[in-house]
């Protein structure tokens, strides 16, 4: 018994694995996938932005960047950064 008391202890103690990017979005319109990742990641500033966008190269795991394509459509999947 207090093993598995052991065990269960040290298991609360990893870092929570939080989601990186969100391919179920692809071939959504762009509010429609800010709707969803913002359901997800609370704390993450989500940004729909069009495909040709210049965007700053900085790395930020708080944001997320969706890329809609001319008719706002996701192509690729968003990613945290």
């Amino acid at each position: 018994f207090a093993l598995l008391v052991l065990v269960a202890n040290g298991l609360r103690s990893f870092p929570k694995v939080e989601k990186e990017s969100w391919p179920e979005t692809v071939g959504m319109t762009g509010e429609k996938a800010k709707d969803v990742v913002k359901a997800e990641c609370k704390d993450c500033n989500v940004i729909v932005l069009n495909h040709f966008s210049a965007v700053t190269m900085d790395l930020r795991f708080d944001r997320v960047r969706i890329f809609v394509d001319e008719n706002n459509i996701v192509k690729n999947p968003p990613r945290r950064g």
